[in-house]
């Protein structure tokens, strides 16, 4: 989910504001680009398209609200792994960026959840865990349900808030859940 790149990139901007560095945006970009492929696009409080290596950077715009459960398992796995493992399996990586941006900027839900996917999701340990999670997610609410990133949590993409919350209050008996909305400036 970004931790380690997200905290770089909010640790660069406290910096820049705390010491009153007067860093341009790019500037801040350029350490970032060096400390972490994730780290540019952690810079930014709305969607965006990250490229090459997370570095090339397109703004969506789009107001689009929609809630997110992410449930975390009581596993983890190695990011570094993960990438090894898509290598070796050859997985086939899909583009449905188009898609997923006019789904933003359309505010259409239905389309955006159709075509999010995770190639990850085929070389994860405990795939069973992972799936099980999912299912329940749906069950419960979530108009679809992945894995996030090399993993282990996974995320449930809700409608509303009252529907989201009513699944946050059936999974936390079960798994450590969070609740979120996503934000844009």
């Amino acid at each position: 989910m970004g931790g380690g790149s997200s905290d770089c990139a909010a640790f660069i901007i406290l910096m820049n504001k705390l010491f009153n560095l007067k860093l341009t945006e790019g500037e801040m970009e350029e350490i970032g680009r060096k400390l972490g492929a994730d780290v540019v696009p952690c810079f930014y409080d709305i969607p965006v398209i990250a490229e090459g290596i997370g570095d090339r950077i397109t703004k969506i715009k789009s107001d689009f609200k929609y809630y997110v459960l992410i449930v975390k398992p009581d596993i983890s796995f190695s990011t570094k792994e993960m990438y090894r493992k898509i290598d070796i399996e050859k997985i086939e990586q899909k583009d449905t960026t188009k898609e997923i941006v006019k789904a933003l900027k359309e505010k259409d839900i239905e389309t955006l959840s159709e075509n999010l996917y995770n190639s990850f999701e085929a070389v994860a340990e405990q795939k069973e865990k992972i799936r099980d999670i999912k299912e329940d997610l749906v069950r419960n609410g979530a108009i679809s349900s992945l894995m996030t990133g090399s993993g282990s949590a996974v995320y449930g993409i809700f409608k509303n808030k009252k529907e989201a919350k009513k699944a946050y209050e059936k999974l936390k008996k079960i798994y450590t859940v969070y609740i979120s909305i996503s934000y844009n400036k």
